[in-house]
């Protein structure tokens, strides 16, 4: 079985060697952290098998950019893109196909929010 509950792990590591400086946090921050920071979570996990035995995942995971200035975290987002939508990668013996699903954005008490939705299957 593979270890596919684990994928935060590897957005953790991803993006800790691209956004040095940056908190990274799953699912929540503490209310002190001072900005930006990311924060990420897991949406969902859908199992896939086959009749030969092939095993593979699809995870929905939803990264989170807040900050205090737009143009910053419209920036680190792009950073946060470049670095997770990959066709080939590997984590923990895991192959990682990653593809951006969906983005949105907010403001709300002086603090805007990227979001964006990714679907990574994992094999």
């Amino acid at each position: 079985m593979i270890n596919s509950l684990n994928i935060g792990q590897y957005i953790f590591d991803s993006l800790s060697t691209t956004l040095e400086g940056i908190k990274i946090c799953p699912i929540v921050v503490e209310k002190e952290t001072p900005m930006p920071f990311i924060v990420y979570k897991r949406l969902s996990l859908i199992p896939a098998n086959s009749k030969d035995g092939e095993f593979e995942d699809t995870a929905r995971v939803e990264v989170k950019v807040v900050s205090e200035n737009y143009a910053e975290g419209i920036e680190i987002a792009n950073q946060i893109r470049e670095r997770i939508e990959v066709e080939s990668d590997t984590f923990e013996g895991m192959g990682i196909e990653s593809t951006l699903e969906n983005s949105n954005e907010d403001y709300a008490q002086n603090v805007y929010t990227q979001i964006l939705i990714y679907r990574i299957k994992i094999n």
